[in-house]
C-alpha cells in the first residue's frame, strides 16, 4: 500500500470561499438573547428604531384585512343566500314536474284503458259481422216462406239493403 501526502490548499485562492467571506455580516433587528449577542453596530441600529411606526402599521394592515375580510364575508352570505334560493326554486319545479309526471301517468293509464276497451270492441264487431253473415246466410237457405227479414247493424248496410229491395221490385 501506497501513502500518498496531503496536499496542502491554500484557502485564500478559492473561489467559493472568497464569493463567502465578501458577504457582509448580518446581525438581526431583533435581540434574541439566548443565543446572539449584539454587536456595536447593532446595538445602534435597534436604538435608532421606532417600534411605534412598525406597530402604526401592524395596525393598518391589520384594519385593511379586517375591512377585506368583512367584504368577503358580506359576499359569501349573499352567496349562502342565493344558493338557498336556488335550491327552494329547484324544489319547486323538481315538485312541479313530479305532479306534471303523475297527471301525465293517470292520461296513459286512461288512453291505455280506452284503446283496451277500442281493442275489445273490434273484436266484438268482428264476431258481429261473423254472426250477421252465417244468419243471412241461413236465412239464404230457408225457403221463401221462412225466410226472415234481412238484420241491418250498420246504416251503410241498410242503404245497400234498400238498394237491394228496390232492385228486386223493378
Amino acid at each position: 500500500m501506497v501513502v500518498k501526502e496531503a496536499e496542502v490548499v491554500d484557502l485564500t485562492k478559492d473561489p467559493t470561499l472568497l464569493r463567502l467571506t465578501a458577504i457582509p455580516f448580518f446581525n438581526p433587528i431583533i435581540l434574541n438573547r439566548d443565543k446572539l449577542t449584539w454587536s456595536r453596530e447593532g446595538e445602534t441600529i435597534r436604538q435608532q428604531l421606532d417600534s411605534r411606526s412598525c406597530s402604526r402599521i401592524g395596525s393598518l394592515v391589520q384594519s385593511h384585512l379586517r375591512m377585506e375580510a368583512t367584504c368577503i364575508a358580506k359576499a359569501q352570505n349573499q352567496l349562502t343566500f342565493q344558493i338557498k334560493q336556488v335550491d327552494q326554486m329547484q324544489k319547486q319545479m323538481i315538485k312541479a314536474y313530479t305532479d306534471r309526471q303523475k297527471a301525465f301517468a293517470k292520461h296513459a293509464e286512461s288512453l291505455r284503458k280506452l284503446n283496451d276497451f277500442a281493442h275489445a270492441l273490434g273484436k266484438c264487431q268482428a264476431v258481429l259481422n261473423d254472426c250477421l253473415k252465417t244468419a243471412r246466410l241461413l236465412n239464404g237457405l230457408l225457403p221463401e216462406a221462412e225466410k226472415l227479414e234481412q238484420f241491418v247493424w250498420v246504416e251503410e248496410e241498410m242503404e245497400m239493403v234498400q238498394m237491394e229491395s228496390q232492385r228486386k221490385l223493378e
